[in-house]
């Protein structure tokens, strides 16, 4: 199963709970199967920023991800859609006509090692 996931970072002029990161699983449009619901909550995200930008990093354990099995399959796909408010968005060097948020198959692949 495929699973997409939207990641906001912190606002840096705001303290309140809805400028803190976050993270929410969204479902992936046109998806002929959809994995089980996902535990956002088990998941540990951290938000870095600067005057000059920001980082963000993400921890998921992999018991909560549906037919994750690193053993089986050691490598996963990874993509990404970066949306920023100064400079538009920025995907895998991708075409933005390329339906990268709905099709797997344009995902990059990530080699998994212990």
């Amino acid at each position: 199963f495929c699973h997409r996931f939207l990641l906001t970072p912190a606002d840096p002029r705001h303290s309140n709970q809805a400028t803190r990161p976050s993270v929410v699983w969204l479902p992936i449009h046109r998806a002929k199967a959809h994995p089980n619901p996902v535990d956002t909550s088990r998941f540990e995200i951290a938000c870095d920023t600067q005057p000059g930008g920001w980082s963000l990093s993400l921890f998921m354990p992999g018991d909560t991800l549906t037919g994750y099995d690193p053993k089986e399959y050691s490598r996963i796909g990874v993509g990404f859609i970066l949306f920023d408010n100064e400079f538009g968005s920025i995907s895998q060097q991708l075409p933005d006509d390329f339906p990268v948020m709905e099709d797997p198959s344009l995902w990059a692949a990530v080699d998994l090692i212990e």
